[in-house]
C-alpha cells in the first residue's frame, strides 16, 4: 500500500461579509505555515469569481454572506472547481447542514486560535488522505486522484478477516481494523482507510461482514469503525458530529445519544 499524498501550503481564501470576521480570520490564517492566503472576498459573485479563476484548496466560508448563504454559493459551484470547505457563523444550528454539504469543519465566531488550529489539523489530514484537491463529486475524484481505487467487483473476506479488493490485475487485501468508515454511494460504496476504495456493493452486505463490536451504522449511509472516532460534537436540536483520526466527519440523529456509552466502550476494546 502506497503512503499518503505529500501536501504543499495549501492556497486559502476568506468568504465573509463581515470586515471583523476577515480580520480574525486573516491573523489565524498568517500563523498557520499550512495555508498561503491568496484571496479575502466580502460577497459571493467575487468569492465565485477567485475560485473559478485561482483554484484556491481551501475556503474559511460564512454562513451567512449578505442577502445569501454560503451554502447555497457551495451549491452553485461547478464540481471540478469545489475546494475544502470550513464554515464559520456565529451560530451552531446549520453545523449538520454544512457536514451534510462535505464540509471539513464548522467553527464559532469569533474564532478562537485553538478553535482554528484544530480545523487546520482536520484540512491537512483530508488532503494527505485524498490529495489537495478534495472534490464534492467522488466520482470525479475517482478519475482524477490515484488514491482512490474504483472497481465494479463486490469484496469478500478471506480467512485473515481481511477485505478482497479486485480491481484489475492486482488483489487488494484490507485489514478490517484499518477501515475507518465506509460511505453508501447509489449502487456502490467507498471503503475508505489510508487509501480510499469504490467498490459495487451495498451497505447492507458489507455491514454483514464486519464485526458489530467495533463497526456501527451512524446514519443511513454511512458505517463507522468506532475505534476510529477522536472526538464527538453535540449541535442543536439533538444532532451530533462524529470526528475520525483521518479527517473525516460523520453527522448523525438524536438516537445516537442514547448509544453513545455503547459506542464508546466499543472504541475502547
Amino acid at each position: 500500500m502506497s503512503g499518503s499524498p505529500e501536501v504543499r501550503r495549501l492556497s486559502t481564501i476568506i468568504i465573509d461579509g463581515d470586515p471583523g470576521s476577515r480580520d480574525n480570520l486573516r491573523e489565524l490564517c498568517k500563523s498557520r505555515t499550512e495555508l498561503e492566503l491568496i484571496a479575502e472576498c466580502s460577497g459571493p459573485e467575487e468569492a465565485r469569481d477567485v475560485i473559478l479563476s485561482q483554484r484556491p484548496d481551501l475556503a474559511f466560508l460564512a454562513v451567512k454572506i449578505h442577502a445569501t448563504t454560503g451554502f447555497q454559493l457551495v451549491r452553485e459551484l461547478p464540481e471540478s472547481t469545489a475546494p475544502l470547505i470550513v464554515f464559520v457563523s456565529t451560530h451552531d444550528e446549520y453545523a449538520l447542514q454544512a457536514f451534510e454539504l462535505g464540509a471539513v469543519d464548522y467553527i464559532l465566531k469569533p474564532v478562537a486560535q485553538t478553535r482554528f488550529c484544530e480545523a487546520v489539523q482536520r484540512v491537512v489530514s483530508r488532503a494527505r488522505a485524498f490529495g489537495p484537491r478534495v472534490i464534492r463529486n467522488r466520482e470525479v475524484a475517482a478519475r482524477e486522484n490515484s488514491s482512490v481505487n474504483v472497481t465494479d467487483r463486490a469484496p469478500r473476506l478471506d480467512g485473515f478477516r481481511r477485505f478482497i479488493i479486485e480491481i484489475g490485475d492486482r488483489v487488494h487485501l484490507v485489514e478490517i481494523t484499518d477501515i475507518e468508515s465506509i460511505e453508501s454511494d447509489r449502487n456502490y460504496v467507498w471503503i475508505n482507510t489510508r487509501q480510499t476504495y469504490r467498490v459495487r456493493a451495498s451497505l447492507k452486505e458489507l455491514e454483514e461482514l464486519l464485526p458489530a463490536e467495533n463497526f456501527f451504522r451512524a446514519n443511513r449511509s454511512m458505517i463507522v469503525n468506532a475505534r476510529c472516532i477522536t472526538s464527538i460534537e453535540r449541535h442543536a436540536h439533538g444532532k451530533y458530529a462524529i470526528h475520525l483520526g483521518g479527517g473525516g466527519v460523520v453527522t448523525t440523529g438524536r438516537w445516537f445519544k442514547g448509544h453513545l456509552p455503547g459506542i464508546i466502550l466499543r472504541r475502547q476494546t
